[in-house]
């Protein structure tokens, strides 16, 4: 009995090349990325929410609420110095967290009287409107009413 043949040398001796990756199609990666993820923390969809809540928190306590008040003085008589009454109440009617406009208005109302037109800027947590239109509405030689315009959140 016979050995059996042997194998080719030359099958035997070369091996089969390795498959080519789809990544290596084009030889070098051209955004030098050498194929390894960086894994980044990541927080549940519950820390995520939570934390959202505390921020919006933070910021509402931090943040003052104001209104913009606009306001009318109507005076008694036709004559009457609404420059000076202006300033009267400016200075007479200070209240924490009141902030009186700068400027204000003189509008006709009729027969030559003129009503003050003035705003004013409150925190809401602090002042009242109550607080400064009853104190006006009480300078009885100077105004005959006083009544809110507009009352806009800031």
């Amino acid at each position: 009995a016979a050995p059996p043949p042997a194998p080719p040398a030359a099958a035997a001796a070369a091996p089969a090349p390795p498959a080519a990756k789809d990544d290596d199609l084009f030889g070098d990666d051209l955004f030098g990325d050498d194929g390894a993820t960086e894994e980044k923390p990541t927080m549940s969809l519950a820390d995520k929410a939570k934390a959202a809540k505390e921020k919006a928190k933070k910021k509402k306590k931090d943040k003052v609420e104001k209104s913009q008040v606009v306001i009318e003085v109507k005076p008694w008589e036709a004559d009457q110095d609404l420059p000076a009454l202006y300033k009267k109440i400016c200075s007479t009617i200070v209240v924490d967290g009141l902030q009186w406009g700068e400027a204000y208005n003189l509008e006709e109302v009729g027969y030559g009287i003129k009503k003050l037109v003035m705003s004013c800027v409150i925190e809401d947590d602090k002042v009242l409107t109550d607080d400064f239109l009853e104190p006006i509405g009480e300078m009885e030689d100077d105004v005959q009413s006083v009544d809110m315009l507009t009352m806009n959140r800031l």
